[in-house]
């Protein structure tokens, strides 16, 4: 620029404005932010750029979080977000700059404790910092509806103002589930619990804490309300220890020596880590415990070695579901024998009984439905898929009818006709559908029948084929750019 914008800005000439680069524009934001007379400047445009919409962001960025125009913020931060809630930066600098940040906290209140529910703590040091004027937030918090914004918020009171605790709660175990105990509150019969994840996090937080007793309560309490709990998985979990800017890991030595006090209830209720109290901690537990345990590993072995996906899925606490699939499709089955039938690169297959039990790696398809309902596919009967952001799947169990007749000698016109017929019904499949690098990703049917569709092609009647890896079937017009072979 050959002139000097902020004289133009608080001379009230803004025409230059509508020629900026974003560059120029976010470095205008901090020269005017800057500035010495950042409030004549200011004084000189705001009136006149406010009301426009293009330039609603530009006097919003430079004006959000300062006293003195209070009114202007409250006026742009509707204009500029609508409904949604202040992105965390601009949240802080408001909350720490201006009253308008308590006004806007309080009025926002749930929403903003929804939207930042993965990282609450600046928000709840503001209000902690500012006790004598957040004293009826912070008391809604302590019985807040949503139990996982109140298990974030007495995690947050353990580990950060023990001294407040008693403030909050005469008996912190009395307020784990819906129940409040607020004056005229209804009575009922069933109350709603925190989950097993976030209580047992509770629980350990107030282990760390060094208060004993009171750890020894939240653990009576999960013991009698949760069937499985993460308590033993906590304690024997590696402690990160930070030094500046490094973190290493060391045993929780601590933690360890509690585990061992009762090393058969951490056990018995465990929902995750299993496998590694069974590796590492065996000596401490009974015969019993670790027979019935060997009993339920011995399904998903691969030779003598614990499968690799059967441990992945103990970390993300699937292992007792998988034992609950175990005991019901064996009761299905006539013929119980057991075995590991072959490993892929997403998936490791066993029979279970008359059943094929998948251990789920990860899948290559995104979809909401990885797989349509069609009688060209051999249907899930059991699926369970574990999703991170974006829809990426990173484990999972999987239960199908285990088919028993290979396709690899069928004639070549049935995979074209197979193909045609999965194109008529909107989809395609990326895969092989047999001879492919891991294995068969298509089996017979014992009978066509068990399609369960009676008008079927008459190729279909004689080779019932049918794909059973759920995984790469797309429809047919979210890929046209992708030509598809039917030969």
């Amino acid at each position: 620029m050959c002139f000097n914008p902020l004289e133009y800005l608080e001379q009230g000439k803004v025409d230059f404005m509508y020629h900026l680069t974003n560059f120029d524009y976010n470095h205008l934001v901090k020269l005017v932010r800057n500035s010495e007379r950042r409030k004549n400047i200011i004084d000189g445009f705001l009136p006149i750029l406010k009301t426009n919409k293009y330039f609603y962001r530009f006097c919003f960025e430079i004006v959000y979080d300062m006293e003195e125009y209070k009114a202007d913020s409250r006026y742009l931060i509707k204009k500029c977000f609508g409904e949604k809630v202040l992105p965390r930066e601009y949240l802080i600098n408001l909350l720490d700059n201006c009253s308008l940040g308590y006004d806007y906290l309080k009025k926002n209140f749930d929403l903003i404790l929804l939207t930042y529910q993965n990282d609450l703590n600046f928000i709840f040091d503001y209000l902690f910092n500012h006790f004598d004027i957040c004293k009826s937030l912070l008391k809604k918090l302590s019985i807040y509806s949503n139990l996982h914004i109140r298990f974030l918020f007495m995690k947050y009171l353990v580990k950060n103002k023990k001294d407040k605790i008693t403030f909050f709660y005469d008996d912190i175990t009395k307020y784990l589930t819906s129940v409040t105990y607020k004056k005229y509150e209804q009575t009922t019969f069933l109350p709603v619990f925190m989950r097993v994840e976030d209580i047992s996090e509770l629980a350990y937080t107030v282990f760390e804490a060094n208060n004993y007793e009171l750890y020894k309560k939240f653990k009576e309490f999960i013991l009698k309300n949760y069937k499985y709990n993460n308590l033993g998985h906590f304690l024997i979990k590696m402690k990160e220890i930070k030094n500046d800017c490094l973190s290493k890991y060391e045993p929780n030595l601590e933690g360890i020596e509690e585990f061992y006090k009762d090393a058969d209830t951490y056990f018995k209720t465990a929902a995750t880590a299993r496998v590694q109290m069974y590796k590492n901690y065996s000596n401490k537990i009974s015969l019993k415990l670790l027979q019935a345990y060997k009993k339920q590993l011995s399904y998903f072995q691969k030779l003598r070695d614990i499968d690799d996906n059967y441990e992945k899925l103990d970390r993300f606490g699937l292992t007792r579901l998988l034992e609950e699939y175990v005991s019901k499709y064996l009761d299905l089955s006539h013929n119980k024998t057991c075995r590991f039938i072959a490993e892929g690169t997403t998936a490791s297959c066993y029979k279970i009984g008359e059943y094929a039990f998948k251990l789920v790696h990860y899948k290559y398809s995104r979809e909401k439905v990885i797989c349509p309902d069609l009688y060209l596919i051999l249907p899930n009967l059991e699926e369970v898929l574990l999703r991170k952001y974006g829809g990426a799947v990173t484990g999972g169990i999987e239960v199908q009818k285990f088919l028993r007749r290979s396709a690899q000698n069928i004639p070549g016109y049935v995979i074209t006709e197979f193909k045609k017929e999965l194109a008529r019904l909107g989809y395609y499949s990326k895969d092989n559908l047999i001879y492919g690098d891991a294995g068969d990703n298509a089996m017979l049917l014992d009978d066509y029948h068990d399609a369960g569709i009676i008008n079927v092609p008459e190729w279909f009647k004689k080779y019932p084929l049918v794909l059973v890896d759920h995984d790469l079937v797309y429809k047919i017009h979210d890929n046209l750019d992708n030509p598809i072979n039917l030969h």
